[in-house]
């Protein structure tokens, strides 16, 4: 059976964007502009109806063709919506925009550097190779954006800009990593964002009792094939100059 309704504030307004489901299947639509919805359920199926910032409401058909709600205003849950910048936006439309790093998942890797953990672990963050150690690999995100100019990422640690060296940063002392992709970041960072913003969130400390953490790595290297090489005799007898 087909189902009309709408959904309000506890004011009258409509409320735009409400989730209207069936419980406990995959069903669902969204309210219009003026708060109304269109559903095809069972009569006996029950509806779950929620907006972020409001009180979810569960409502049972029994048979009825219209279905009119009201939901109250509840605390904001941070958990429905992602914080960028100085708003708020929902997760679904920046599910391609904002990657999220859960450095945790990584601690039992032996990374030297933050770089190392975050390689492989975020789509559309690039980083190259190194030569030699202690040096700084190539970093971008969705690729080279500029020709001439540079191309890096703008670096956020704690919500300071970080112009230093990321591999003076210790990867067991970073919590969560996240990745911003596009112009959402330019919001608040400007067009130092241009290339992309990497925001670094570290540890923070817990009260009770101290914990002591103590973690060592090693591994052994073998060549793969030796060179050859002269004794000294054989040195001499090599470059000897005999009349």
């Amino acid at each position: 059976m087909k189902v009309t309704g709408s959904v309000k504030d506890d004011q009258g307004n409509p409320i735009r964007g409400a989730s209207v489901t069936v419980k406990g299947q995959s069903k669902g639509v969204i309210s219009d502009d003026e708060g109304r919805f269109v559903i095809t359920v069972d009569e006996n199926a029950e509806l779950e109806i929620s907006a972020v910032g409001y009180v979810p409401l569960t409502v049972k058909v029994n048979g009825s063709t219209n279905i009119d709600v009201n939901l109250l205003a509840g605390e904001n849950k941070l958990d429905e919506v992602v914080v960028v910048g100085y708003g708020t936006q929902k997760k679904r439309d920046l599910t391609g925009a904002v990657a999220s790093v859960d450095m945790t998942a990584t601690q039992d890797v032996p990374n030297t550097n933050v770089l190392g953990a975050l390689r492989g672990a975020a789509p559309g963050l690039n980083i190259g190779s190194t030569d030699r150690p202690g040096e700084n690999p190539s970093l971008s995100i969705r690729g080279q954006n500029s020709i001439t100019a540079g191309n890096s990422p703008l670096i956020i640690l704690d919500g300071i800009i970080f112009n230093g060296s990321l591999n003076e940063i210790n990867p067991n002392d970073v919590q969560t990593i996240d990745v911003l992709k596009d112009a959402s970041a330019a919001a608040v960072y400007g067009s130092r964002s241009a290339n992309g913003v990497i925001i670094i969130t570290s540890k923070k400390g817990a009260s009770g009792k101290p914990v002591f953490n103590v973690s060592a790595n090693y591994g052994t290297s073998n060549p793969v094939k030796l060179i050859p090489t002269l004794t000294p005799d054989q040195y001499i007898k090599k470059y000897w100059i005999t009349e």
